[in-house]
């Protein structure tokens, strides 16, 4: 794919920054942390941290998409759930985070007390966002429940807009009741006044045909915003990069696909945007990472990134050390890789080729 110009999600600006400044001003050493970011964002070593975190509550999952880690992880692999006392002591343990994700490769709402991490962590002012499959929202009204918990955007999974192409992808999924759930959800938002819903949907070969048919679709389930993720690829496992690579959409999409489906998008006033990531960092451009967010495992370890999250392939160690690890030789050695250029081997799948060289 060549250089095409399309749109970036973003947040409810407005939301979002209430929620940060109700945070700083309540957690004074919160705002005094993010002003210690600010002075020096890509410092090697840092006085400060992080602002942003991953969280993964769950790595377990009820379907098995086609595109996705979980299908090859037996059950010896698949880890506990994060405790919810685990979770707040996390929480708590990082001041200066204003802005986390509860979500892994599992999920979310499987887990017993996810609503609860998310009302935990949104009582501290912190923005919170999860993706889900949206199958089982609709179990004891799950999808008002996340909502009243104070989530800041919850993302809906859905990869195809027919029965056939949908649960084609999302092996063991329920088409129909997916709908319903969208549905439910974007409805119950419209009913408090609140928008924290997006569609997204992973393009791919198995429904890139249907490519035209997703703005009308979203505009169907009530959705306001809709994200299109456009290419396909998973850090830290080359058995499924293999499988992936043939499905991979991103040098078939042209700039004349995307303006198309911009002025669908327009005339149905929905909020179009599209997620690439391998155009995103250079050499001058660095991952933030490193630099001031990471990702913790349902078994509590600490990995570089939310696309790498399979422990076994890249970990810097236990959550329980974080803050010893965060300022460890270790880390300073891996944000000195990235402004010095020498991309580490599991960081090179998210940068450009050109001017970098393998670490």
């Amino acid at each position: 794919m060549g250089e095409i110009k399309m749109p970036l999600p973003q947040v409810d600006t407005e939301a979002y920054n209430k929620t940060i400044q109700a945070g700083f001003k309540k957690y004074p050493q919160r705002e005094e942390n993010y002003k210690k970011y600010l002075l020096n964002p890509r410092s090697i070593n840092l006085d400060y941290m992080p602002i942003k975190m991953d969280i993964e509550p769950i790595n377990r999952c009820n379907l098995r998409c086609t595109m996705c880690l979980i299908p090859m992880l037996d059950s010896q692999q698949a880890a506990d759930d994060l405790m919810l006392e685990d979770f707040k002591r996390l929480i708590d343990d990082q001041y200066g985070v204003y802005e986390i994700k509860i979500q892994g490769i599992g999920e979310t709402f499987l887990h017993k007390d996810f609503i609860k991490m998310v009302q935990f962590a949104s009582e501290k002012y912190i923005w919170t966002r999860t993706a889900t499959n949206a199958v089982i929202i609709d179990q004891n009204e799950y999808y008002k429940a996340i909502v009243d918990a104070g989530i800041g955007e919850m993302l809906l999974s859905i990869d195809g807009t027919t029965k056939e192409t949908y649960e084609k992808i999302r092996v063991n999924s329920n088409f129909e009741r997916v709908v319903k759930n969208a549905k439910l959800i974007n409805n119950y938002c419209n009913k408090v006044g609140i928008d924290k819903t997006r569609m997204w949907a992973v393009l791919q070969k198995e429904n890139f045909h249907e490519l035209y048919n997703f703005v009308p679709f979203a505009k169907e389930l009530g959705f306001k915003r809709l994200t299109l993720t456009i290419n396909l690829g998973f850090v830290g496992d080359k058995t499924l990069q293999e499988i992936n690579r043939p499905k991979d959409i991103s040098k078939t999409i042209t700039q004349d696909n995307v303006d198309r489906l911009l002025e669908l998008a327009d005339r149905a006033e929905i909020d179009l945007t599209f997620w690439y990531i391998t155009t995103k960092y250079t050499k001058d451009n660095l991952c933030p990472w490193p630099f001031e967010r990471a990702f913790i495992s349902c078994d509590k370890y600490i990995c570089p990134c939310c696309t790498i999250t399979n422990t076994k392939a890249v970990n810097f160690g236990q959550a329980e050390h974080f803050s010893e690890i965060w300022f460890s030789e270790l880390y300073r050695n891996f944000r000195a890789a990235h402004k010095e250029g020498n991309i580490p081997h599991e960081c090179r799948f998210c940068y450009k080729k050109d001017g970098l060289t393998e670490k």
